[in-house]
């Protein structure tokens, strides 16, 4: 059952935690402008391509169009998890200034991808541009959700940079390999940035 794909047609415990979430994320969609969400984990860990990707598919419906964002511009897990090519995406998106919108690729219902494009020597740089400020506003228009991956806290400063763009952040905590100390400095160095924290999730768990 673990890193499956979600189904919303199914009762399992695995499909209800999921659709649990999406119940939580858009009770605070009417509360607030919550249409950008960062997802961000404390430390590299198994499962969080296959969470994020079905965070995506459990958002969308007939009503909502969804945006997922490979922004690790290092070397693009997301990408390589959803076996698509990496020669066109985000970075060239925020390096040519380029529309975006003729980057995506569909990979489920009312759901588009956005790899990350060639890997980019400083992808901070990119993120802090005021590029990357109108292409996200562009999207914006275009979709209901849009949801950035970006790398881990504790391997990549770009995540912090990123929790700047983003209307909310949640993050992902593994059950048998987040470390507290690395869960309280991801906290304390999205607090320091005055970022949004919607909250945490616990991947993994058999509860």
């Amino acid at each position: 059952m673990k890193n499956r794909m979600v189904d919303k047609s199914r009762n399992t415990p695995y499909d209800e935690a999921y659709k649990a979430l999406r119940t939580n994320l858009e009770f605070l969609h009417t509360a607030q402008d919550l249409r950008v969400i960062l997802l961000v984990a404390p430390e590299e860990q198994s499962g969080k391509c296959a969470f994020v990707q079905n965070l995506a598919v459990v958002l969308a419906s007939k009503e909502r169009q969804v945006l997922l964002m490979d922004c690790d511009l290092r070397c693009g897990a997301l990408t390589k998890h959803l076996s698509t090519a990496a020669g066109v995406g985000v970075s060239e998106m925020l390096a040519a200034e380029q529309k975006p919108v003729k980057k995506v690729q569909q990979i489920a219902q009312n759901v588009d991808f956005l790899p990350c494009g060639a890997a980019a020597a400083d992808p901070s740089e990119l993120f802090l541009s005021r590029t990357a400020v109108d292409r996200l506003a562009e999207l914006r228009a275009e979709y209901d959700y849009i949801i950035l991956d970006a790398p881990a806290v504790q391997t990549a400063s770009e995540a912090i940079d990123l929790s700047r763009m983003a209307d909310g952040v949640v993050v992902l905590m593994q059950a048998d390999t987040t470390k507290m100390q690395s869960a309280e400095n991801c906290k304390k160095k999205l607090q320091a940035v005055n970022a949004s924290i919607l909250g945490a999730v616990l991947n993994g768990s058999e509860a």
